[in-house]
């Protein structure tokens, strides 16, 4: 107890002296940011104002540039990632003017390992870029203090062996700085061949380039014999065969970006298709969600004895697919290369970022002023196809409306046919090649490199928009 305090003082003494020093000899540029994350979040107007004048005095420098890109993400997403896609050379040349070029390998932004468990997306991408496509050998930085609390250890440990780790208090804040400039800026883009794209745009970039590999070195992971054994065990417990297939479901119902809810109860249909067809659904997340009613084959698994963090990644490793909505859960399937299927899914510009084994139904937007459906072509581009902030929608006056359960159904129907290798209606695939063309066309020009729609699209959707 003496040695908790004790390391205690010595950290915040550590901290004090960090900040002293930072405000005497530190980047005036830092120290200004320092302030601005001081006042109130509630003070919006002048929290822009600061850092607009930030900004506009420290173009070129890549803390301003930053920080701008990062508050505009919610507030004008077109115009964030036009100030950070030139990040790198940004970087690069002020490292350069300041005689600091000699530092190279970048730092992960923490965030990615102990915040929301979807932020592991984005450092999975990063990591697939970095090692696939640059062919990097150089291992990212990740710098932590002591006893940071990771937000799944589990799934940590199949990171860990691609990163320098430094997990050192007083390290932390002596590197705090570098920290800060040499920060990949991966929690609002991702990195292509010179600059900083929407995370689905660099992602449909990545897809491309990964399918012309014949062996890239970095592309999924693999659960051990051991974890695999012993995830088969708790399986038994939970009273599931051991031949027996399985669809992890997550609805998201989190305080914060509601328009990315929906309602459980609304999948009460499809979970009955699916085990009527032999499977089980297992509803992974947390026990502050709302209890799904009993149904013969449904878990509902965060009100059980076996929610744990290893449960959490291996269920969602060995699916048969995970149905998933806007929030982080699904993207572990992705890690270990199961099919997805998403629905009620936002922002619609995502869309470009799935792979071909995932299947999409995303929510609807309809303009209050005219009562009509937004268009196909405005939603899977920029602006509009990448709003993920709650007052944006109300300020643009766009309505949300949820899938109904007979859109979920349907799509659900269509995944368990690809899976069982059924043949799709000619109207599924027809209607998905007209959605893929007009959804690129609509893109041809945005970038330096052109987009290419891949994943498929529920007939659900599609009808309501292309007949």
């Amino acid at each position: 107890m003496v040695k908790k305090i004790y390391k205690k003082i010595i950290n915040k003494i550590k901290f004090l002296t960090f900040i002293l020093n930072e405000k005497t000899n530190g980047d005036p540029v830092s120290n200004q940011i320092r302030s601005i994350e001081k006042i109130n979040r509630k003070k919006v107007s002048l929290i822009k104002s600061k850092i607009n004048n930030l900004y506009q005095k420290n173009h070129n420098h890549p803390l301003a540039c930053y920080y701008q890109s990062n508050f505009n993400i919610s507030h004008d997403p077109e115009r964030a990632y036009e100030q950070i896609k030139r990040f790198d050379q940004i970087r690069s040349k002020w490292l350069k003017d300041k005689s600091l070029n000699f530092l190279e390998n970048e730092f992960i932004p923490m965030q990615q390992v102990i915040g929301s468990i979807g932020n592991y997306r984005a450092l999975f991408k990063y990591l697939m870029y970095k090692i696939n496509i640059e062919g990097s050998k150089k291992k990212p930085i990740l710098l932590l203090k002591d006893k940071e609390k990771i937000n799944n250890n589990f799934l940590y440990s199949f990171f860990k062996p691609h990163l320098k780790i430094i997990q050192n208090t007083s390290l932390f804040y002596k590197f705090n700085y570098e920290y800060n400039i040499l920060k990949a800026p991966i929690e609002i883009a991702l990195p292509y061949k010179n600059f900083y794209y929407p995370f689905c745009i660099a992602e449909n970039f990545m897809l491309q380039s990964m399918q012309k590999l014949n062996k890239p070195k970095f592309s999924s992971f693999k659960l051990s014999d051991e974890d695999y054994k012993k995830g088969k065990e708790i399986l038994k417990k939970m009273n599931i065969p051991d031949d027996a297939w399985y669809v992890t479901l997550h609805v998201r119902e989190g305080k914060g970006h509601k328009n990315r809810n929906s309602n459980p109860l609304t999948y009460i249909k499809t979970i009955n298709e699916i085990t009527s067809r032999g499977g089980f659904v297992i509803r992974v997340g947390d026990n502050s969600m709302t209890p799904l009613p009993k149904v013969k084959g449904l878990i509902d698994y965060p009100f059980t004895e076996f929610k744990s963090e290893f449960m959490d990644v291996f269920l969602a490793a060995t699916n048969r697919f995970c149905l998933g909505t806007s929030s982080g859960y699904w993207t572990i399937s992705t890690y270990f290369g199961k099919p997805i299927l998403l629905v009620n899914f936002l922002p619609t510009l995502e869309y470009f970022g799935l792979s071909k084994n995932i299947l999409f139904l995303p929510k609807h937007l309809v303009d209050k002023n005219t009562k009509k459906a937004i268009p196909l072509e405005n939603l899977y581009s920029l602006p509009t196809g990448f709003i993920i902030d709650d007052k944006q929608y109300v300020k643009k006056n766009i309505k949300i409306i949820d899938n109904s359960e007979d859109e979920i159904l349907q799509a659900a129907k269509e995944m368990l046919d690809i899976l069982d290798n059924k043949q799709l209606n000619d109207n599924f695939k027809i209607n998905n090649t007209k959605f893929k063309n007009l959804v690129n066309s609509q893109n041809t020009n945005r970038f330096e490199f052109p987009v290419k729609a891949i994943a498929n699209v529920s007939s659900s959707y599609l009808n309501k928009y292309l007949n």
